[in-house]
């Protein structure tokens, strides 16, 4: 159904009886409430925009509310991930918080770096089939191209991250699941 559908006021006539002083019955047209339904925000709209997802991702770590080593909200890493991605993610957080060791990562797993000088960061729009879709995120760091490539799964609260390719051939998902070597 088009969003313009929802936008049209609907006004519904019922036809009531009431009684007059007389003691006869006379009908009488009300209107019922017009229903709320739900305007278009931006918000809505990117329920079906994986690439805002990775977008959004990338802006919390600009103010410094990135999920992946924090360990005062847990929404704040399921806003991002699927279930098997944030547990891991915060598993490691809470490794980190408790000895006080690196964990799984030593290296900032949106630029699988430790140090950064960026330039030309892009996130491409999504390749979406059904409820899969990837989003391609370029930048260059101290000159140096990179490409990575995310992977997202569509569920009931939207789209969420389910894992990173990196260009060295290396996965989020293993790296935080300690079945690979970490090459950043």
């Amino acid at each position: 159904m088009p969003l313009s559908w929802f936008c049209l006021p609907i006004t519904l006539l019922v036809v009531c009886a009431c009684n007059t002083p007389g003691g006869q019955t006379k009908p009488v047209r009300v209107a019922a409430p017009t229903p709320r339904l739900p305007v278009a925000t931006p918000a809505l709209l990117a329920i079906d925009r994986p690439e805002a997802v990775v977008k959004d991702l990338y802006a919390a770590r600009q103010d410094r509310e990135t999920p992946f080593f924090q360990t005062k909200s847990r929404p704040l890493v399921d806003e991002f991930f699927t279930k098997k991605l944030a547990d891991l993610i915060w598993d490691n957080a809470q490794t980190i918080a408790r000895t006080g060791e690196t964990g799984q990562l030593d290296f900032d797993p949106l630029y699988a770096a430790q140090d950064l000088d960026l330039l030309n960061l892009t996130i491409k729009p999504a390749r979406k089939a059904g409820k899969r879709a990837e989003v391609t995120v370029s930048f260059l760091n101290f000159g140096k191209p990179h490409q990575f490539t995310y992977l997202l799964d569509k569920q009931a609260a939207g789209w969420r991250i389910s894992d990173v390719l990196y260009d060295d051939g290396s996965q989020l998902v293993l790296l935080l699941d300690g079945k690979t070597n970490q090459t950043p």
